[in-house]
């Protein structure tokens, strides 16, 4: 063996020259649909981050802080009934009806 190359795409920065120049070999949830569980639970947890952040949320009545090991549960706690609710395991059903033995 000469040598190996690995080439790892998704850890290319979305602004370098290469992507830039060749946006046709970036990720997406149009270009693999696999990938939409993924951003599901990316933009989920986002988007509690940026709640807890700006303050006032009923569930985290220390936002935008976490002072204790009690908040720290707090906003564990609400990320896990958000996660809970996108139902991530209908994504991965198979129909075996469809599937080619």
């Amino acid at each position: 063996m000469l040598g190996i190359v690995d080439i790892v795409l998704n850890h290319t920065a979305n602004n370098s020259e290469w992507i830039v120049d060749h946006p046709e070999c970036t990720y997406s949830t149009d270009s693999v649909p696999r990938l939409w569980p993924a951003w599901l639970v990316d933009s989920t947890l986002n988007k509690v981050t940026h709640e807890f952040i700006k303050g006032g949320v009923s569930w985290g009545p220390s936002a935008p802080y976490v002072n204790n090991e009690h908040d720290m549960n707090t906003v564990l706690k609400e990320m896990e009934r958000r996660l809970h609710s996108l139902n991530l395991h209908e994504h991965f059903i198979c129909d075996f009806g469809k599937v080619k033995g």
